[in-house]
């Protein structure tokens, strides 16, 4: 199974029913950003360490809590635009003058 091509509710449906973990999927993911983000360019942050400790928290809750219990989309990695605050993490706005 590719995981980087399935869609984010099914990757949360492999989450929540242990078939796969968070952590699996970021790792997954995080490869997949190295591998073609060199020709992108399309990322101005990325916090590997962050999304991996979010990631190891999410599989956690798979554990302690009942899977319908979960958001609908737990434990999918996302990006968030540069276009938004986001604590911790440097904003640029997409320009050069707020690098």
């Amino acid at each position: 199974m590719d995981i980087i091509k399935l869609p984010g509710v099914e990757l949360a449906r492999l989450i929540k029913s242990g078939e796969t973990s968070a952590v699996e999927v970021l790792e997954a993911t995080l490869s997949r950003i190295e591998e073609v983000d060199q020709h992108l360019n399309a990322f101005v942050n990325l916090d590997a360490s962050g999304a991996r400790t979010q990631a190891r928290l999410a599989d956690q809750m798979v554990v302690d809590n009942a899977a319908e219990d979960l958001p609908a989309l737990h434990g999918v990695p996302f990006t968030v635009k540069d276009l938004l605050n986001t604590a911790g993490v440097r904003s640029t706005y997409g320009s050069r003058a707020f690098a």
